[in-house]
Order: structure tokens, then sequence, then C-alpha cells
């Protein structure tokens, strides 16, 4: 996620700077992105593979899917809060019915990157909507630690997702993970909920398997 600028920098001893342009490093930098990541479109196919793996190996992982009227929901909801921001620039806002009417334009005119991206009314497409993980060792040391948690959301560098993150304190004031996740969409309270009950499924659960 480095700057173009320190991109140059850091490369300006393997070549001349008039040739490393930001087209080429703004190329040079999706290649590269594709190569490590993968592309989105392929690597959905194994949410269901990757989750399987994970549990597996004895960490808590849960996937939500949407459907297609669920995720359009999302979108507007989304829509609408980047709109406001914009407008919180600028010291205005919108009632409840301006933010309707302002969703519903923006979807018509965005239908064809609607159905592109999400397929046609008649398609049973199912959508990920968030994964939910904790590491394996966390329902185990979770009952150990100060009974303060700490949670924080950040958006993400990529699509229009969030980071939810949650953290206990040991008795040496150690930080550690207790359940992460990445949704879809702004920090809201739907997602906080889905994120909180997630940590409590997985350790509540554990706990009482443990009792």
């Amino acid at each position: 996620m480095a700057s173009n600028k320190m991109l140059l920098a850091i490369l300006s001893e393997y070549g001349k700077p008039y040739v490393m342009t930001d087209n080429i490093i703004q190329k040079a930098r999706i290649m590269a992105r594709k190569e490590i990541f993968g592309d989105a479109k392929d690597n959905v196919k194994y949410t269901e593979h990757v989750q399987n793996a994970l549990i597996a190996q004895g960490h808590h992982v849960k996937v939500t899917m949407t459907n297609r009227k669920e995720t359009i929901a999302a979108v507007k909801r989304l829509v609408v809060a980047e709109e406001l921001q914009r407008l919180k620039a600028t010291k205005q806002s919108m009632s409840v019915n301006d933010r309707k009417t302002f969703a519903a334009d923006w979807l018509r005119s965005n239908e064809d990157l609607m159905v592109s991206q999400l397929g046609s009314k008649t398609e049973c497409l199912q959508f990920v909507h968030g994964i939910f993980f904790a590491p394996s060792f966390a329902t185990a040391t979770v009952p150990h630690l100060q009974r303060v948690f700490m949670a924080d959301a950040c958006h993400l560098n990529f699509g229009k997702h969030t980071l939810f993150s949650c953290y206990g304190r040991t008795a040496n004031a150690n930080m550690l993970g207790v359940g992460f996740a990445i949704v879809f969409g702004n920090e809201n309270g739907a997602s906080r909920k889905l994120f909180w009950e997630f940590l409590l499924e997985t350790h509540l659960k554990s706990e009482n398997s443990v009792k």
C-alpha cells in the first residue's frame, strides 16, 4: 500500500526515473497484488474450502452469506453513507425521504452494473457478506484474561469492507486476540451485532463445553 512516490524512491536505484511513470508503477502494483492475493472472482469459489480447512485445524470460522436482495440493501446503505459523508463536508444533510430517493436514483443509474456484478433477479445467487475468525487458542485463554475487552473497526483499502477486531489483556498486560471479522459495508449497528454475536457464540459455547 506504499504510495507511488515512495515506490519511485525505492526503485530509483534500479532504473532511470523518467521511465518509471505513475502508469507503469500502478500497473506493476496491480499485477503484484493479483499474483500475491489472486483474483476476487476466483478466490470466492474457495470460500467454503478455506473455512473447512481452518475449522479442521481447530480454528473458529464462520462465513455469512446474503442473497441478491440483501446485498443490494447493503449497497444502498453504503452509497447513502458515502453521500452523507460528502454532504457533511459542506455542512449539509439529507432527510429520511431524501435518502430513500437518492438510493433509488442511484440504483436506477447503475442498474447495468448491478446486473453485471450481482446477476439478474431470476438467478439464485449468494454472496459472501462477512468472514468471522477466532484462533484456536483463543477459547482456552479468554476465560483467564482480564474482564475488560477492547474492540475496534477500520475501513480496508480494498473493496468496501470493514475489519473488526477484539482483544483482551493478559495478567502481564499483553494484548491477545479474541476474534476478528471482515464484513461488507461500513461499520454500523448491524455489522457490529454480527461480530459480537460471533464472539459470544464462540467463547460462551467453548466455556460451557469446558464446564
